[in-house]
């Protein structure tokens, strides 16, 4: 009888925490994120674009060596709670021509954000994105991502990127619990 009661204790318990692991991943799996295009074409060229946060005229120019591809972001909130995004970080791996695989990544943060390149600190963003529930973020922003491995050491333009969002769940002051939601796409070109 006494280990009946000891086994049942201990499977509520278990219930119990497994329950807890849940609640966070439903919330997690609540926010959707995507890269548009789902599957950009890389460019193997240079080019230059203008700055954004330039307050010259004409705007200052901000050069992007290839290979690179060109995407924006949307990320809808379906969780209950809001969420504050901090970073999105991007991983790029390419296989070399000896068949090695070749890593590199970068993170974009509010700091890299158009707002935050002036001088004029009254429009600043202390976060990529702060989402209540059921609102989702679409700035319309391009980012040109050119943090890719060069033509000449892999095989082919052929390249995985990793993108994760980095955050919380809760307002930019007061964290509740940690948010992480990572999508993976192919971005592809010729050389």
């Amino acid at each position: 009888m006494k280990s009946s009661v000891v086994r049942l204790l201990c499977s509520l318990a278990l219930i119990s925490l497994v329950s807890c692991g849940e609640s966070e991943d439903a919330d997690t799996r609540a926010v959707s994120f995507q890269h548009i295009p789902a599957k950009p074409v890389v460019i193997n060229s240079d080019t230059a674009f203008d700055d954004p946060g330039s307050t010259a005229s004409p705007p200052d120019k901000i050069a992007v060596t290839g290979p690179w591809f060109i995407g924006q972001h949307e990320i809808f909130n379906g969780s209950v709670q809001e969420v504050t995004i901090m970073a999105m970080k991007y991983t790029i791996t390419a296989i070399k021509k000896d068949g090695s695989l070749t890593t590199s990544s970068f993170e974009i943060t509010p700091d890299d954000l158009p707002e935050n390149k002036d001088t004029d600190t009254t429009n600043d963003s202390d976060e990529i994105a702060n989402l209540q529930s059921g609102e989702t973020y679409a700035p319309g922003t391009f980012w040109y991502i050119g943090s890719l491995p060069k033509a000449e050491d892999v095989a082919a333009l052929n390249y995985k990127v990793e993108i994760q969002l980095s955050g919380w769940f809760g307002p930019l002051l007061a964290p509740l619990k940690t948010f992480n939601k990572k999508i993976t796409i192919r971005a592809e070109g010729k050389k």
